[in-house]
């Protein structure tokens, strides 16, 4: 709500939000999430306990990747201090 309140609107949210619930997260897991041009958002895990990272699927589109992506680095953050962090500040 705060990417789109901040001009960063995507109608991916659903279809994204569906790949998390294909496993079943531990505490210690770890989440990729990567941006490859003319592709998209790939979500990716590794299980605290595994050797390989899976990958969960792709939502495709840059205006995607600027909403997800805003919610830690755009004008209203969700929590300013992890945004400062995220750029060495």
């Amino acid at each position: 709500a705060k990417s789109a309140g901040s001009g960063y609107s995507t109608d991916k949210k659903a279809s994204f939000l569906a790949l998390f619930d294909k496993v079943e997260f531990q505490r210690g897991d770890l989440i990729y999430l990567n941006y490859i041009p003319k592709t998209g958002v790939v979500a990716s895990f590794k299980a605290k306990t595994g050797k390989n990272v899976e990958t969960m699927g792709t939502t495709p589109g840059l205006q995607f990747k600027m909403a997800l992506f805003a919610i830690w680095l755009g004008p209203n953050p969700a929590q300013a201090s992890l945004k400062n962090g995220l750029l060495g500040k």
